[in-house]
């Protein structure tokens, strides 16, 4: 999930002397721990791990026992990168995690599923996106919708009466249990990726015109993540190129909704040389942070950006090297005040990406410890999201392998919970 420069995905601490700003559920004000503390949970794999690598993508937190993660899982019988992949959800109960829903869409070999982000705005209900194949060469979003402890399934059609249009979804936020807002891509009749984004309400499923990114059709763009406030208060966050393809340079792009429309809003890139967000976390339509990577000419590193209700500005970011060579970027960020943010990504060590985790108190970022799953430097151990519950407790999920890379190990799923 590393950002590198224009290629995205799709992917100690001061104590708060402003006051508290933000309550749990309970009333006990939260604030960031003086000395943080992040511990390793074993996850369940949805099938026996000689037979898949499971990766998780998305991670949700209504409470401190109760998450869901959502990803897919591949079968690996022809190889750790072939094989067709099967969607599934985890749930956290506050001591393990459990195999909650699989949708089973993958029945066959040239059928495959994932989940890539996940919203729960009450105990009661949960959705998730993704995409799926089904018989066809191109993918079709995904919808999945938790009601207690039963999952539903719905597949678009909004977006084309043709399934020969590739369509995608990476996010989503649901401010309440009846509105959600997704987002994604989709490839035109010119073979360039559009910025998509549906909005599900009261059951029905509606596509949006998203503003246009320039004068040429021919432009890729791509809406990797969205976050909501209210139903009158979004931002969808991702990339946009200067051509066809990622092999161009990437620039950082923001839409806004203000309840009616979403307008294109001005944002600074990372760094002149490619830039990318990759995830968006709004704590109040007066703050948000969007974390990513750039690209300095040499590696990738990661950046912020904050929203202070009129204009975004790059912050002060966290780099885990004074050496401009190492590779580093922000994958997920969860904010639940202004005082209040986490944030997940990957470095690179040597040619081995490791995990890394930073906090924000409201005047500082600082790097946490974070736990590796190995003492081995050689093996890769990724974080592809992470979220806070109102109470402060936050999750980290993904996936670790066997080898230094992605493609040269298989791989397990994971989680990390503090702080």
């Amino acid at each position: 999930m590393l950002t590198i420069g224009a290629c995205s995905n799709q992917q100690t601490h001061q104590k708060n002397t402003a006051g508290y700003i933000h309550s749990s559920s309970e009333g006990v004000p939260v604030v960031l721990p003086t000395t943080p503390k992040w511990t390793l949970q074993s996850s369940t794999s949805i099938v026996p791990s000689t037979l898949s690598t499971n990766n998780l993508m998305g991670v949700s937190c209504v409470k401190s026992n109760l998450c869901i993660a959502v990803g897919y899982a591949r079968n690996i019988s022809h190889g750790p990168s072939n094989g067709a992949t099967r969607d599934y959800a985890l749930e956290w109960n506050g001591a393990r995690w459990n195999l909650n829903f699989s949708s089973k869409l993958s029945v066959r070999t040239s059928t495959s599923s994932y989940l890539a982000a996940v919203s729960c705005p009450a105990v009661s209900f949960c959705a998730a996106v993704g995409g799926f194949n089904y018989g066809y060469s191109t993918g079709q979003n995904l919808l999945a919708l938790k009601y207690g402890t039963k999952w539903k399934l719905v597949t678009s059609s909004v977006l084309s009466s043709s399934r020969a249009q590739d369509n995608f979804m990476s996010g989503i936020s649901c401010p309440t249990t009846t509105l959600c807002f997704a987002s994604g891509g989709y490839t035109d009749a010119s073979g360039a990726v559009q910025s998509l984004l549906l909005r599900w309400q009261n059951g029905k499923l509606t596509k949006f015109d998203s503003p246009a990114l320039s004068t040429s059709p021919s432009q890729y763009n791509d809406l990797i993540n969205v976050s909501c406030t209210s139903a009158s208060f979004c931002v969808a966050a991702g990339v946009y190129y200067d051509g066809k393809t990622r092999q161009s340079i990437g620039h950082n792009l923001v839409l806004a909704w203000n309840g009616s429309t979403w307008s294109r809003t001005p944002v600074p890139d990372g760094g002149p040389q490619g830039s990318a967000i990759n995830w968006v976390s709004c704590a109040a339509s007066t703050f948000c942070v969007a974390a990513g990577g750039f690209f300095n000419g040499s590696a990738g590193q990661n950046f912020l950006l904050v929203f202070n209700g009129t204009t975004w500005l790059l912050d002060s970011s966290p780099q885990l090297s004074t050496s401009p060579n190492q590779t580093n970027g922000f994958n997920s960020i969860s904010c639940i005040s202004k005082t209040y943010c986490v944030a997940a990504g990957n470095y690179l060590v040597g040619q081995t990406e490791q995990n890394f985790i930073s906090t924000f108190n409201g005047t500082t970022w600082l790097l946490d410890s974070s736990p590796q799953l190995s003492t081995s430097p050689t093996q890769a151990s990724l974080l592809n999201s992470i979220d806070c519950a109102p109470s402060g407790a936050c999750m980290a999920v993904g996936n670790y392998f066997d080898g230094p890379t992605p493609s040269s190990g298989i791989g397990r799923d994971f989680a990390i919970d503090g702080p």
